[in-house]
């Protein structure tokens, strides 16, 4: 099944962590910006790319979906 990538950056200064979700393809143009849409029961998949400068421990990370 294709996908569409969306990214969304946590920025300070610069972009330090920028979470990825992938959401359905429905074949159907997608805005620049536009928000991912998911459908219930379906997964939600994504990763979260972290862009640090110096050593940092990291205890968590929690992310929430919710509508």
């Amino acid at each position: 099944m294709q996908h569409i990538e969306h990214s969304f950056p946590i920025r300070g200064n610069k972009p330090w962590a920028t979470l990825y979700t992938f959401s359905r393809n429905l074949g159907e143009p997608q805005p620049k910006g536009k928000v991912p849409r998911f459908w219930g029961g379906e997964p939600v998949t994504g990763t979260v790319d972290l862009n640090l400068t110096t050593p940092t421990t990291i205890q968590q990370i929690t992310i929430t979906v919710g509508n």
